[in-house]
This record gives C-alpha cells, sequence and structure tokens, in this order.
C-alpha cells in the first residue's frame, strides 16, 4: 500500500493518513466474524505488520520532530542542575548549602527543644497541683464562710491560669529567627520494620487487594526470569500472537 505525497504535506500529515486508512482496512477484517481460511490470514498478518511498520515510521518521525526541544530542554536543566537540582544524581549548590546549614541548626534547636519540654512537664505539674488545690478548697467550702467561697475561686482560677500557661508551654516550638520563616524543627515518624510475617499478615487483612498486587509483581518477575514453579502459585502457560 502506497501514499501519494500531499501538496506541501508535513511527514506528519503524511503519517497520520497512512496510518488511517490501514485503521479502516483493519475494521474490515475485525469485526468479529473469525478467520476462516488461510487466505484471510495471510491478509490480516500482512495488514497487521504494515501496522506496525507505520507506528514504527510514526515513532521515528515522533523523536525526530521533539529533538530540538528536548536538546533545548537537557542544556537548560544541565545549566540549572549545577545550582538547583536535588537529585539523587546531582545536588545543586543551594540544595547542599541548605542541607549543611540545617545541619548546622539541628543541634541547637535540639537544645532549646529539650529545654522547652523540660518547662512543659514543670508547668504540667504546677497545674495538676493547682486543680488538686482548687477541687480541695471547693470541697471544703462552706457555703456561709465567704473567706473560704473566696479563698476556692480565687485557686479555681488560679487553676485555669496554670492550665493555659502549661498548654501554652506544651505547644512552644523551638526556632531559629531572622530573614525570612523562622527555621524549627519538624517531627517525623518512620517504619522500622522489625517482624515481617506479623506485619504482611496485618497488611494482608487490612487490604487483601493491594496485597495479592504486589504479590502478583512478585510473581511474574519471576516468571520473566524463567521460574516456572512459585510458592503459592499456579504457572500457567498463554501464547499469544506476536
Amino acid at each position: 500500500m502506497s501514499v501519494e505525497p500531499l501538496p506541501n504535506a508535513r511527514p506528519y500529515d503524511l503519517i497520520r493518513e497512512h496510518i488511517e486508512e490501514l485503521y479502516a482496512e483493519a475494521k474490515n477484517f475485525a469485526d468479529g466474524e473469525p478467520i476462516a481460511t488461510p487466505g484471510q490470514a495471510e491478509a490480516v498478518q500482512t495488514l497487521m505488520r504494515q501496522i506496525q511498520q507505520a507506528e514504527k515510521a510514526a515513532d521515528a518521525e515522533r523523536v525526530k520532530e521533539n529533538e530540538p526541544f528536548d536538546t533545548g530542554k537537557a542544556e537548560v536543566q544541565s545549566r540549572y542542575a549545577s545550582l538547583i537540582g536535588n537529585t539523587k544524581a546531582v545536588k545543586g549548590k543551594t540544595v547542599q548549602a541548605v542541607e549543611a546549614l540545617k545541619a548546622c541548626l539541628a543541634p541547637w534547636l535540639k537544645k532549646l527543644d529539650d529545654e522547652q519540654k523540660a518547662k512543659a512537664e514543670a508547668a504540667r505539674l504546677v497545674a495538676e497541683k493547682a486543680i488538686q488545690d482548687a477541687a480541695d478548697a471547693m470541697r471544703q467550702a462552706q457555703g456561709a464562710n465567704l473567706a473560704d467561697r473566696e479563698d476556692a475561686e480565687q485557686k479555681v482560677a488560679e487553676a485555669q491560669a496554670a492550665q493555659k500557661a502549661a498548654k501554652e508551654a506544651e505547644n512552644a516550638r523551638p526556632q531559629a529567627s531572622g530573614f525570612g520563616r523562622a527555621a524549627t524543627l519538624r517531627t517525623t515518624y518512620k517504619a522500622v520494620l522489625v517482624d515481617a510475617q506479623v506485619a504482611a499478615g496485618a497488611y494482608w487483612k487490612q487490604d487483601p487487594t493491594a496485597f495479592n498486587a504486589f504479590l502478583q509483581k512478585l510473581a511474574d518477575a519471576d516468571v520473566a526470569s524463567g521460574q516456572r514453579t512459585i510458592p503459592g502459585f499456579d504457572v500457567v502457560e498463554e501464547k499469544t500472537v506476536v
């Protein structure tokens, strides 16, 4: 099958027209009716190879058209990577500098954080005692004794103030202030695997579909590498057209 060149046509236009013609012809065969003769099988195989050939030509033209953009983008990426890159292969000067400065600040902020935690604990103990004192005073206050009543109410107010101070101390965060946003510590958590079997059982119960998909991925990789016996799996032979 050949395509007559279009006047002033771009390569893309020619490729598109050719593929659309092949697609239209494929619809004639892929109509739900099974192949019944060797001639039909040969025609389908020929058309399939023509489509694959057209696909390869289209991809080559795509790469060719993209080349100026890819080259320009690669040059820009390379220039800026030395300054701001943050990948496994390249860490730019800004990334390296910020990481080093954060390492300098970390011990100082940790010291402030430890001191703040000690203050928060002391404030919590003061608040607990104030609450207990206020509760005791309220129980002992007699309705006819205004002095006792006033003393109890004063202790309640003191307990409320102590609670507020304790809460503020608990929420306080160490900071290094200066230009722009203050530097502080961020609390994060990470999971450390200690028993794989227990973890596997728990995650399987939590989301068996996702867990089975993970197992399937491991098994598919083993089959692709040549293994034909996999515990917990049946390796089934399949045949596909190539």
